[in-house]
């Protein structure tokens, strides 16, 4: 009776060794199994292409390096590490090298195109813009490729340079300078802008061989030969401030209050306040106000200052020192 029980005991101690034996196995080889993948074949791939299916793998990607192929088109797989077939664990990496294409390539076509356009194609093709020059063209725009060194279709190597001849635009219209004394000073500017020439310094010329108020002499003078975007300076028959007042002592410096209101209307109105001096030239205001808006502002009250108003790109008022505009100061 004890030997039959003591076989019983013994069976039954069998029975759950083998099964714990067989349950910790199952459980092994599903961990591993779901811990484990196999590394996808990844030659001749596009690298985009292989970073996502690496990535649905659950597996990292390192660039280990990147050379040229004359078989492997670039930013496609050279080699890869581990092999294709090889099984490792979720989380680890695989190394690529990446093709960089054939060591030399064909120099690209970049006549006539916008310079931002051909480094572009520059850097895609591996090729870096070298000197850039530039010149007048009589039918490209600016900023356009006019020839370029090596010409196109020439083989170089990757990292190579290509020089660049930019165009500047055509020659500027040559005409006759108008004659802009006795305007007065806003015709004068209107005159100025509306040929295509730059105002340059507007400074006092007191003379009594012109109304006041307006242009006594201009550089360049009337009748010389002028291009467009010329610089034209004026002198203005005005009347010159003082340092000193009439006892011998010097005055306080001056200044005069600028004030301007926008009309009426539904619409904001592009407003810029342009200060031309002897010393320098800026923008004062430049900005968008709604109508009946109301622009308040302190100038000084030198010499050589002119405030120019521009209302959408239209000039409204043309104001100095001396001027009936600027009678009330500080």
């Amino acid at each position: 009776m004890i030997s039959k029980l003591f076989k019983i005991v013994v069976l039954l101690a069998v029975f759950v060794i083998a099964a714990g034996a067989s349950a910790y196995l199952a459980v092994t080889l599903i961990i591993k199994a779901e811990e484990t993948v196999v590394v996808p074949a990844l030659k001749d791939k596009e690298v985009v292409y292989a970073l996502r299916i690496l990535s649905d793998l659950g597996l990292n990607t390192r660039i280990k390096a990147s050379h040229f192929s004359t078989t492997i088109p670039t930013n496609h797989i050279i080699a890869q590490e581990p092999a294709p077939g090889a099984e490792i664990k979720k989380g680890r990496s695989v190394k690529l090298v990446i093709s960089r294409g054939p060591l030399s390539v064909s120099t690209p076509q970049l006549i006539g195109l916008p310079v931002s356009q051909a480094l572009i194609l520059l850097e895609e093709q591996g090729l870096c813009p070298g000197t850039r020059a530039q010149t007048r063209h009589p039918t490209l725009r600016a900023d356009t490729v006019i020839t370029q060194a090596p010409q196109p279709g020439i083989e170089i190597n990757r990292d190579n340079c290509v020089d660049l001849l930019i165009s500047l635009g055509p020659h500027p219209d040559a005409f006759v300078m108008a004659d802009l004394t006795t305007l007065p000073v806003d015709d004068a500017i209107l005159k100025i802008e509306t040929d295509h020439l730059a105002l340059g310094e507007i400074a006092t010329a007191t003379t009594q061989a012109v109304p006041m108020d307006t242009v006594a002499r201009q550089t360049p003078p009337a009748g010389y030969r002028v291009v467009t975007g010329q610089t034209v300076s004026l002198g203005v028959n005005r009347v010159r401030v003082s340092a000193d007042s009439s006892h011998g002592r010097r005055k306080r410096p001056t200044a005069w209050l600028f004030y301007y209101r926008t009309g009426t209307g539904f619409l904001n109105r592009h407003i810029k306040v342009r200060v031309n001096s002897k010393i320098i030239s800026y923008d004062l205001f430049d900005d968008f106000m709604p109508p009946t808006g109301e622009l308040l502002f302190l100038i000084p009250r030198f010499e050589n200052i002119t405030v120019m108003l521009y209302e959408d790109g239209e000039l409204m008022k043309t104001i100095f020192p001396g001027s009936h505009l600027t009678e009330s100061h500080w």
